[in-house]
């Protein structure tokens, strides 16, 4: 993390810096921020997802949208990826969740980092705990997990530590509804009851 708004993600063949955007300001500002940052001096690109844009500056990338997102072979996961990068150390995804979604309930070897400016999303963990995905999370290796939203949009950025999207799923119990997760999220002081 880099001034805190800045995903500074360090692979094997070069660096990539990322940023989210919400607003023609915050471009311009985060696009200043990431140059400054930059030792390449290359250019910061624009990917538009919706209302938000996600800016990024070094190679590897490969950029999909809402409607033909790159899918990570997990069948119950309603994220959509729209931008992926496969490193030879670490993947980098730019994951976008609709309001009210899930991901699968799953745990994989590698740990996984979570940059969750707008920090929309929520992570439910296997012993029934849920959480806020803040500005920076780190869930670990082999912990259960799911991300999910409620009634706002995420954008979040996410640098797996491995170099293959092997999602181990949770089978031998149910996965909590959406309904279910609203109400553990309330309950837990995180959103506000309506």
């Amino acid at each position: 993390m880099l001034d805190q708004l800045i995903f500074d993600v360090r692979h094997t063949s070069g660096r990539l810096l990322t940023a989210i955007a919400h607003n023609e300001f915050e471009i311009e500002a985060l696009s200043g921020l990431i140059k400054r940052h930059s030792s390449t001096g290359s250019n910061v690109q624009t990917h538009l997802i919706g209302s938000t844009a996600f800016l990024y500056s070094g190679d590897g990338l490969k950029l999909y949208s809402i409607e033909e997102p790159f899918r990570t072979g997990s069948p119950e996961s309603e994220s959509l990826y729209v931008a992926v990068g496969m490193f030879e150390n670490c993947i980098f995804l730019a994951q976008y969740k609709r309001p009210n979604l899930r991901s699968s309930w799953h745990s994989h070897t590698p740990g996984e980092h979570f940059f969750n400016p707008d920090q929309n999303a929520f992570r439910y963990r296997d012993d029934g705990h849920v959480s806020k995905v803040g500005s920076y999370t780190y869930v670990p290796a082999n912990e259960p997990h799911m991300i999910y939203t409620l009634d706002q949009p995420s954008f979040t950025l996410i640098l797996h530590e491995g170099t293959e999207l092997n999602h181990d799923q949770i089978l031998d119990r149910p996965r909590p509804t959406i309904d279910q997760l609203r109400g553990m999220t309330i309950r837990a002081g995180l959103y506000p009851a309506v």
